[in-house]
C-alpha cells in the first residue's frame, strides 16, 4: 500500500518516512534507508527523516547498516530542524547515536534528560538504555516483524496518476 502511495504522492517526504519506519520495522533496512533518505531528498528540512535514519544508524541489529558516527550528524541535524524545546524522542534518539559512536558517557546524560520529560512508560525503556550505556554498550533495536496493520495520514491532495 505504501508503495502505490508513494505512485500517487512521489514528492511527499512524510509518505516516504513513514514507509522507512514500517520498512524498519520490517527489518528491510536497505529500503527503510533508501526511504529516509528519498525523503531528505525531497525535503531537506524535515527533521523526522534525519531522526529516524540517526535512528536506523544508531540502533540497527545488523552492523553493515549501523554508522554511529553519521548517526549522530543526523541526530544533530534533525535536534537543530526541531529548534530550541526537544522532546524525550529526540534525545533518547540523539543518545542512541552517541552510545554507537561510543561516546556512552554524553548518551547517558541525554537519556536522563529525555527521562525527564518521558511518561513513565517511556522512561522505564530510557532507563533501561541507561544502564547500557554504564557498561559501555549501545542499545540495538529489533525488527517487529510480521506488520498487520499500518496507517499513514497526509493533508496533500491526491493527485491522478495515468
Amino acid at each position: 500500500h505504501f508503495d502505490s502511495a508513494e505512485l500517487l504522492m512521489p514528492e511527499d517526504a512524510t509518505l516516504a518516512v513513514s514507509r522507512g519506519d514500517l520498512l524498519l520495522d520490517m527489518g528491510r533496512y536497505a529500503q527503510a534507508r533508501r526511504s529516509y533518505e528519498r525523503a531528505i531528498e525531497i525535503e531537506p528540512s524535515l527533521a523526522t527523516a534525519y531522526r529516524n535514519l540517526a535512528w536506523m544508524q544508531a540502533t540497527c541489529p545488523v552492523p553493515s547498516f549501523r554508522d554511529g558516527d553519521a548517526a549522530v550528524l543526523n541526530a544533530e541535524k534533525a535536534n537543530e530542524l526541531s529548534g530550541e524545546s526537544l522532546d524525550d524522542l529526540a534525545l533518547d534518539t540523539q543518545a542512541a547515536a552517541l552510545a554507537a559512536a561510543g561516546r556512552f558517557e554524553e548518551a547517558a546524560v541525554l537519556t536522563e534528560r529525555a527521562i525527564e520529560l518521558a511518561t513513565e512508560t517511556d522512561a522505564e525503556a530510557y532507563r533501561q538504555r541507561i544502564a547500557l550505556y554504564q557498561q559501555g554498550k549501545p542499545f540495538t533495536s529489533q525488527p517487529i516483524g510480521v506488520v498487520h496493520t499500518a496507517t499513514f495520514v497526509s493533508d496533500a491532495p491526491l493527485q491522478h496518476v495515468e
